[in-house]
């Protein structure tokens, strides 16, 4: 196995950008309640394992890095410190809709509407 294969990639830059997070900020309450929402059950053995480590325990149940942000934010959550013992569930948000708003934000940067 090479060591390139386990790196966790980041995915694109976007995700990282204050303008992007900004949007999400703005869509946390439509999230939160919306259908796209689900669950992501935390066992309480790894809840104790991660204390203090949010994007730990995502990376570790399979959470693309590039999520770990709104997933974090979505759980009322403002930094990752705050996950450890007792959360039992995440809120977890569909990534086609974390999709669909990025490739929104793009077509209206570049003043483009792809169809």
């Amino acid at each position: 196995m090479k060591i390139d294969d386990l790196m966790v990639q980041p995915g694109p830059d976007v995700f990282y950008t204050k303008e992007f997070r900004d949007t999400l900020e703005a869509h946390m309450a439509y999230f939160r309640s919306s259908p796209d929402v689900k669950p992501l059950d935390v066992d309480p053995l790894q809840a104790e394992v991660y204390a203090g480590d949010l994007f730990g325990f995502l990376q570790y149940a399979g959470v693309e890095m590039k999520y770990h942000w709104l997933t974090m934010r979505l759980n009322n959550y403002f930094s990752p410190t705050e996950f450890g013992p007792g959360v039992t569930t995440l809120l977890r948000l569909e990534p086609r809709v974390i999709e669909q708003l990025r490739q929104t934000q793009k077509s209206a940067a570049t003043g483009t509407i792809t169809m």
